[in-house]
């Protein structure tokens, strides 16, 4: 579900009894008090329902799988995939499949929300025997070389969601893990699908069997925020 946005968009003011309520209960606590703000706002926004229907309306996954990122993001991982002698790859959302189909991986596995991405790309690549299509349902203990999320974890904006998201991510990889996201924490605006978090310390928290090897800046800044994010298993040779 790639998409290069800076910001969400979409906003809305809370009930003033739901607002003193809040305030009256953590303004001592401003961090807690901004968490639990964003909880309420979240809590009836689904990932999955958005991209489903934005996929079902024939909408494509965003600027940032095209033009002039497009081809920087096939740059980077094609690259990386022949150095290092990657052979499987897991996708962990692939949206619309146009980065797919300039890529040079020998054994594609991707995983997506939308089942309607699913079938488009199936159908789309269905000559193509190493290109594998599934639900995110089916993950399951499947594993590759390298597992890659993409434009990724700044559209989940449920924190559980992006949990487990992550864990999926670092799971399912044997040696190599990329990361093109944004990294920097963000207040989320009702009603959007982008929300900004910063993951690394998340990672180096949770996954400490793999480590930030390296980060390449994206050279279209105006055009994104995010960065790659290159993570490998030091547990693996």
């Amino acid at each position: 579900m790639p998409l290069s946005e800076k910001q969400g968009v979409g906003s809305s003011i809370l009930p003033l009894a739901t607002m003193k309520l809040y305030i009256k209960k953590f303004i001592t606590r401003p961090k807690l008090f901004i968490k639990n703000l964003m909880n309420l706002k979240k809590k009836n926004f689904s990932s999955s329902k958005y991209w489903e229907k934005r996929y079902r309306n024939l909408d494509n996954s965003g600027s940032g799988s095209y033009g002039e990122l497009g081809e920087f993001k096939n740059t980077i991982l094609n690259d990386f995939v022949k150095k290092n002698n990657i052979k499987s790859v897991i996708d962990l959302g692939f949206g619309d499949g146009n980065l797919l189909k300039n890529s040079n991986y020998k054994l594609y596995y991707g995983f997506e929300v939308s089942e309607f991405a699913i079938e488009k790309n199936k159908n789309y690549f269905k000559n193509d025997l190493y290109k594998k299509f599934f639900h995110i349902k089916e993950l399951k203990e499947k594993k590759a070389d390298l597992s890659i999320s993409i434009d990724v974890l700044y559209h989940l904006v449920e924190d559980k969601v992006f949990e487990k998201h992550l864990e999926d991510l670092f799971r399912s990889a044997t040696r190599f893990v990329i990361i093109y996201s944004s990294n920097f924490d963000s207040i989320y605006e009702e009603g959007s699908h982008v929300f900004h978090r910063k993951f690394t310390n998340l990672v180096e928290k949770n996954f400490d069997n793999f480590n930030l090897d390296k980060i390449v800046e994206n050279p279209y800044p105006d055009l994104s925020s995010a960065k790659f994010y290159l993570y490998r298993n030091i547990k693996t040779p």
